[in-house]
């Protein structure tokens, strides 16, 4: 009994010991001085007195980095004032990099935060780079995509909608294929049809998926060509999903590709799993785009019909 005692209070001890190291690590090298700094920052950053904040913000981040997350997302907030209030543009650029410098550094030190982690960071950070640097948009894409990677259908509708402007932009400027572009489209999208399954009453999620149509549908990456390209290696696969089949059939029929053997196949594979109005209409359009018009007749009227 004395001997299992005796193991009981060592490992009591060292686990006091792990907590008081955890400790110090938190406050840093002199703790009176990073509590002090944090406090007088904290105050003045209350007051949106961010000028006044900033000499003891350096100072806590210097003393205790690790002290909070919330002293990298104020300082995000800071430094996005002092850049938006910038006429120096020598000056807005040292701001910027410090924005970035302060990304970083809260993924060094929070990064495994589990509510926000580094694909919750990387979002802000590419939308920032987007944002402040429009001229750099394959860093901020390429910052995006690893956010997306990350974060899947945690991911909030800005990073989402972002991605797939930085995507647009990219294919205009010759930088990506329009495949890659359907690609990116057809990730994001899965996402928000994700999300919308659980929350369909998500009010960003759905304006993002709205936009995200229309950046799509504008990009000069869905036209014909490319959407059957990409859509006939899924067809196998996915011909009796009736949701995926909807939207390559409207979406052909946008790009002006009603007249294709996909879209003729989609429409009847349609059709057969879900005949509303809308299959028999898509089967009439495709009829007539053919001079067939006994079929078209026939399938205006069961269009009419349901």
């Amino acid at each position: 009994m004395k001997t299992k005692f005796v193991v009981l209070t060592l490992g009591m001890l060292m686990f006091a010991g792990g907590l008081l190291a955890q400790n110090s690590d938190k406050f840093g090298s002199d703790p009176d001085a990073c509590r002090r700094n944090y406090s007088i920052y904290k105050e003045f950053y209350k007051q949106k007195s961010f000028k006044d904040a900033l000499p003891a913000w350096y100072k806590t981040i210097e003393i205790c980095p690790k002290f909070n997350r919330g002293l990298w997302s104020d300082g995000e907030k800071m430094f996005k004032q002092r850049i938006e209030q910038s006429e120096d543009q020598v000056k807005r650029e040292e701001l910027i990099d410090s924005l970035l410098w302060i990304y970083d550094q809260r993924i060094e030190f929070f990064g495994t935060d589990p509510r926000y982690p580094e694909g919750y960071i990387l979002g802000n950070k590419g939308i920032s780079i987007l944002k402040y640097r429009p001229s750099e948009v394959q860093l901020g894409y390429s910052v995006l995509a690893k956010s997306i990677e990350l974060q899947k259908t945690k991911s909030y509708a800005a990073i989402l909608l972002t991605y797939m402007q930085a995507s647009r932009q990219l294919f205009i400027d010759g930088f990506i294929d329009a495949e890659k572009v359907l690609a990116d489209y057809e990730t994001v999208m899965a996402i928000t049809d994700d999300i919308l399954a659980k929350t369909p009453d998500d009010a960003d999620i759905n304006k993002a998926k709205e936009n995200i149509e229309i950046h799509f549908t504008k990009s000069g990456a869905a036209d014909c060509d490319a959407l059957t390209t990409l859509y006939s290696k899924q067809f196998e696969e996915l011909k009796g999903d009736a949701e995926w089949l909807k939207k390559i059939t409207n979406q052909l029929r946008k790009a002006g590709g009603s007249d294709g053997q996909l879209f003729y196949d989609a429409a009847e594979a349609l059709f057969v799993l879900n005949p509303d109005s809308d299959a028999a209409h898509n089967l009439a359009a495709m009829f007539l785009n053919q001079q067939d018009y006994d079929q078209a007749k026939e399938y205006l009227e069961k269009s009419i019909e349901l």
